[in-house]
């Protein structure tokens, strides 16, 4: 569930958004330059501000329009904060996009080879043509030794992902998006394609409780297929927990014919500012 709570400099004057009023509310905006707000444990929030309430607020998580101001005729205008808002997700969010958190992934091929790959959320970008949420970009980087690098092909990459209460979605381009998890029971099967054109179906298979080296979760298990292709065993699997993220992964595809998968474990979680 998404809240938005509001409030505004001048006078202080405070909007919620009926019953989640009693969950996520402002407490206190001081002299200070203090803003504080009580929400549920495990939400993940954002302090936003604009210039005006009417028509249509524009609002904003940075301030580059306060920098780099180039007068040339003497004088200069720009918008400044008079509102404030706290965006708030609460725990029913799929996946925390919080910015800079990074997962450290064990990963270890059927050749017995080991490396880490960190996952970061890098950035965010919006991009209203295909939704009014922000996108986060996730950015996914491997680390080996150079004497010795995985046999296959494993290079950094990165995308642009969001979530909301009911799937995280992928941005395939600047015109669509795809489901790549889903809040819904087991048994539920959906199709997509990638940003790549490649052709997917999903299912998810159980629920399922693992251990990996961050610890134990309770997570659903995912089964993605290549559509159309001959590889015998064309599977991912990834053990997903719901809030929490992905713990897990078995990669057929990226294996030799018959081989083990490339496997992916979550060995710690790194927390940003």
């Amino acid at each position: 569930m998404k809240t938005v709570i509001m409030i505004a400099v001048a006078g202080l004057a405070m909007f919620t958004n009926g019953v989640w009023a009693q969950q996520v509310e402002i407490s206190s905006l001081d002299s200070n330059g203090q803003i504080s707000w009580t929400a549920p444990s495990g939400s993940v929030c954002s302090v936003e501000w604009a210039s005006g309430l009417a028509p249509s607020p524009t609002w904003r998580q940075d301030w580059d329009g306060q920098r780099n101001i180039l007068c040339t005729n003497g004088a200069g205008t720009v918008e400044v904060p008079m509102f404030f808002r706290v965006n708030c997700w609460t725990n029913g969010l799929l996946w925390h996009y919080r910015m800079g958190n990074t997962g450290v992934l064990g990963v270890t091929n059927a050749y017995g080879q080991c490396w880490t790959q960190r996952v970061t959320n890098a950035g965010s970008l919006d991009l209203p043509a295909v939704s009014s949420e922000r996108f986060s970009l996730v950015w996914w980087e491997n680390t080996y030794d150079e004497s010795n690098p995985p046999v296959g092909l494993f290079p950094d990459r990165s995308n642009f992902r969001r979530s909301t209460d009911m799937a995280v979605l992928e941005l395939a381009d600047f015109e669509r998006e795809y489901t790549i998890y889903t809040n819904a029971p087991v048994g539920t099967t959906w199709t997509y394609q990638d940003s790549n054109g490649y052709d997917w179906e999903a299912t998810i298979e159980t629920n399922e409780t693992i251990t990996v080296p961050a610890g134990t979760f309770a997570c659903q298990r995912y089964r993605k297929t290549l559509i159309g292709t001959s590889h015998p065993t064309p599977w991912i699997f990834v053990w997903h927990e719901p809030r929490g993220g992905v713990k897990k992964v078995h990669n057929y595809l990226l294996s030799d014919l018959g081989a083990a998968p490339v496997v992916y474990e979550l060995l710690s979680v790194e927390h940003g500012n």
